[in-house]
C-alpha cells in the first residue's frame, strides 16, 4: 500500500524539547508523526487503543511518554472525541498550495466535536495564516476546554476508574422485565466465542448490558463488538480484555464502528521495524551520551 510522505527535519533531533525526551517519549511522537491513522493536518482520531495496538503496549506502558509528550506541549489530546493535535505540524510540514489547504480542511472538517478546535485555529494562524480561510472552513463545533486525563497505571486501577465512573450506568435505570434485555445470550455468545465462563446474572454484568441497551443499542450490535474485539485481540496480549467490563463499557459505540479488521501477522509490520530499529538506535545513542558525562567527571 503506498503512504503518505510527511517531513521530518533532521533538526528535529536537536530541538531543545526534543533532546529533553526520554527515549519511549522520542518513539510515540515519531509514531504520532507518522502513524497510518494521521493526516495532513497533524489534527486527526488516535484513540488511544490504536495507539497501543500498533506498538504493541499496554495501559502502563502508554502512560508515562503519552503524558510526558502533554505536559512538553508537543501534543494535545481531546479524551472525550480521541482527537489529538500535534501544535507545530504546520511549523515543520507547511501547506504549499490551495490545493493542500483544501485537502487538509476536507479531513479536519470530518473530525467528531473536541476540545481542540480552538488550539488548531491558533496553529494555522501561526504557521499557515496565508490558507486560513480555507484551513479553518468547515471545523467541528468545539467542547469546552477540559483538563487533560491520564491513563491508568494498572488493570486494578482501570477497575476502581470503572467503578467510579458515572455515566457507564447513567442509562440503566429502567425496569429489567419490561426491557426483555436478553443478558443471556449477550453472555452465552462471549462465553462461546471466547471460551470463558462469564455468568449474566453478575450484578455488574448486568448494569452494563442494561446501560448500552438503553442507550439504544441491540443484541446484533453487542455480537457485532464481540466478533470485531475477537478477531482483533484472540492470541495476542490483549486476550485478557475479551469480558464484560471492557467490552460493554463506555467504548461500546467505538468497538462497534470501528472498521472490521483481520488480524495479519505484517498488517503495519513493516512500520512497527522501523519505529523499533529507531528505538534501539537511540537507546545506543543514549547510552553513549551517559558513558561519555560519566568518563569526563572521572
Amino acid at each position: 500500500m503506498e503512504g503518505r510522505y510527511i517531513r521530518i527535519a533532521s533538526k528535529f533531533w536537536t530541538d531543545e524539547k526534543i533532546i529533553e525526551l526520554d527515549t519511549e517519549s522520542k518513539l510515540l511522537y515519531l509514531y504520532m508523526l507518522t502513524c497510518p491513522h494521521s493526516n495532513m493536518a497533524g489534527y486527526y482520531r488516535l484513540p488511544k487503543e490504536y495507539i497501543m495496538a500498533d506498538l504493541k503496549l499496554l495501559p502502563e506502558g502508554l502512560h508515562k511518554p503519552f503524558t510526558k509528550l502533554l505536559q512538553e506541549g508537543l501534543i494535545k489530546y481531546c479524551e472525550k472525541s480521541s482527537v489529538i493535535l500535534i501544535p507545530n505540524y504546520y511549523k515543520y510540514n507547511p501547506i504549499q498550495n490551495k490545493n493542500q489547504a483544501k485537502g487538509a480542511s476536507k479531513k479536519t472538517c470530518e473530525l467528531p466535536r473536541n476540545s481542540l478546535v480552538e488550539d488548531y485555529e491558533k496553529a494555522v494562524n501561526a504557521y499557515a495564516a496565508s490558507y486560513s480561510e480555507l484551513l479553518l472552513k468547515g471545523l467541528p463545533k468545539p467542547f469546552d476546554k477540559q483538563l487533560p486525563e491520564r491513563l491508568p497505571n494498572t488493570e486494578t486501577e482501570t477497575e476502581t476508574e470503572y467503578r467510579n465512573s458515572n455515566n457507564i450506568y447513567s442509562p440503566a435505570t429502567q425496569d429489567d422485565a419490561s426491557e426483555k434485555i436478553p443478558y443471556k445470550e449477550i453472555i452465552d455468545y462471549l462465553n462461546m466465542k471466547t471460551g470463558s465462563q462469564y455468568k449474566h446474572t453478575t450484578k455488574k454484568t448486568r448494569e452494563l448490558i442494561r446501560a448500552r441497551w438503553s442507550e439504544g443499542f441491540n443484541l446484533d450490535d453487542f455480537k457485532a463488538v464481540i466478533d470485531k474485539k475477537c478477531v482483533e485481540w484472540i492470541g495476542t496480549e490483549w486476550e485478557k480484555f475479551l469480558r464484560p467490563v471492557t467490552l460493554f463499557g463506555t467504548k461500546f459505540e467505538s468497538y462497534l464502528n470501528q472498521l472490521s479488521v483481520e488480524r495479519k501477522k505484517d498488517k503495519y509490520q513493516k512500520q512497527h521495524d522501523t519505529l523499533r530499529e529507531l528505538y534501539q538506535e537511540l537507546k545506543v545513542d543514549e547510552d553513549k551520551q551517559r558513558n561519555f558525562k560519566r568518563s569526563e567527571y572521572r
